[in-house]
C-alpha cells in the first residue's frame, strides 16, 4: 500500500524550499512525503486551511492510500486537529510542535498569524476526542532543549514522546528533517504503535 506523509510547516514560508528539498530524500525510506503549506502570515483564515489541508487527507484516505501526518512546530496543531477528525491517519509525528492550547507563543506572533492562533486553540479539544488507544499513533520529538516550544508545550499524555539529542527549535527540526529523517519515517510506518 502506498504510504503518503503529509508534512505541515511551522512559522516561516521562506523556508519552504528547504523544507520541500528535504522531503525528496524521505523517498529513500520508501514513502513519499508532500509538504503542505500553510503560510500562517497570509492573513487567510483558519477554517480555509483547515479545509485545504482536511480535503487533501480525506482524497487520500478515499484513494486507499494509507496517510501519517507530520507537524512542525506550529504545524503540529494543525496536524493534530487534523488527526482528531480523520481517524484512518495511520499515525502522527510532531516535530517541537505547539501541541498545547496554553503554549506560550508572543503576541506580535499571534497577532501576524491569526490562523495560527485559532489552530492553537483547538488543540485542547482536538485532544480531548482523541481515544486513549489512539493516543498510541502519536509520536513527539522534542529536542533536549527548546527556547520556543518548550517540552512540556510539546509532551502529549499518552502518546510516545521521545527526546532528540539537539538543542534549540530550529535546529531540532533541521536535524528531523534530514539526519534523524529516518528515525521520524520509522515512527511514521509503525503499524502498531503500542
Amino acid at each position: 500500500m502506498k504510504h503518503v506523509l503529509i508534512y505541515i510547516p511551522g512559522l516561516g514560508e521562506r523556508y519552504d524550499q528547504y523544507r520541500k528539498r528535504a522531503l525528496r530524500a524521505w523517498r529513500i525510506f520508501g514513502v513519499e512525503a508532500r509538504l503542505l503549506p500553510m503560510n500562517w502570515y497570509d492573513g487567510k483564515s483558519y477554517e480555509g486551511k483547515y479545509d485545504t489541508a482536511s480535503a487533501v487527507v480525506a482524497s487520500l484516505l478515499d484513494d486507499g492510500v494509507k496517510v501519517s501526518l507530520v507537524g512542525e512546530s506550529a504545524g503540529g496543531s494543525m496536524a493534530i486537529n487534523l488527526f482528531a477528525n480523520h481517524p484512518r491517519v495511520a499515525n502522527l509525528i510532531t516535530i517541537a510542535g505547539v501541541n498545547t492550547s496554553t503554549a506560550p507563543v508572543a503576541t506580535t506572533t499571534l497577532r501576524r498569524g491569526p490562523a495560527f492562533a485559532i489552530s492553537r486553540q483547538h488543540v485542547g479539544p482536538s485532544l480531548g476526542s482523541v481515544p486513549a488507544q489512539r493516543r498510541r499513533h502519536v509520536h513527539t520529538l522534542s529536542g533536549l532543549r527548546d527556547d520556543v516550544v518548550r517540552w512540556n508545550d510539546s509532551h502529549i499524555e499518552g502518546a510516545h514522546n521521545h527526546r532528540v539529542f539537539t538543542i534549540g527549535h530550529v535546529m531540532t527540526i533541521a536535524t528531523c528533517l534530514t539526519l534523524f529523517s529516518g528515525y521520524v519515517i520509522s515512527l511514521a510506518k509503525k503499524t502498531n504503535s503500542v
